[in-house]
């Protein structure tokens, strides 16, 4: 092979090079954005569900004080029956 010949297809695989490495930088580039929108929302999601499960927390806590506060009006009422001689009924 002759060095002209050489040179031109050295040129011609340097334009391919460069044209291939500019398209997959542009790629990449979509790419990484894509990524960054979708961790984004990700992380939005996390967010979410941890407030979720933060109040279900609060709920259930909330549910287990009331639900003591109610069994002591019970024992209470109960008490009282029994001092004034009534029969409590639950209809």
């Amino acid at each position: 092979m002759s060095n002209v010949t050489h040179k031109i297809l050295r040129e011609e695989l340097d334009i391919f090079a460069t044209g291939l490495f500019k398209y997959l930088d542009k790629r990449f580039a979509a790419t990484d954005d894509r990524l960054d929108r979708l961790e984004s929302r990700m992380d939005k999601i996390e967010g979410a569900i941890d407030t979720i499960g933060k109040n279900q927390e609060i709920d259930q806590q909330e549910r287990s004080v009331m639900n003591h506060q109610l069994t002591r009006y019970e024992g209470w009422s109960h008490q009282i029956a029994k001092k004034v001689k009534i029969k409590l009924n639950y209809e």
